[in-house]
């Protein structure tokens, strides 16, 4: 399960993300998961778990700032999870 953190942008600003360690101690390769336009959601966090079960340190920073998308945005995701049931 992927544990709330703070990260620090190249500008000294923090960022919100999620970090997924995958179980045990030995070094291990990692990737860093991107988020779609609408931001860093409970998806973007079970991906940064997926990862972590495949044996990857999975971070993934909300490169929006918890910025809520606006109503046309918000209506273009309605349609896109609507198209995919």
């Amino acid at each position: 399960m992927s544990e709330p953190v703070t990260v620090m942008s190249r500008t000294s600003e923090p960022l919100a993300a999620a970090l997924a360690l995958p179980s045990g101690s030995a070094p291990t390769p990692a990737v860093v998961v991107l988020h779609e336009y609408w931001g860093l959601t409970d998806h973007i966090r079970a991906r940064a778990d997926a990862w972590a079960g495949a044996g990857f340190v999975a971070l993934a920073a909300d490169f929006y700032r918890g910025a809520r998308p606006s109503a046309a945005v918000a209506f273009a995701r309605a349609q896109t999870q609507r198209a995919n049931t």
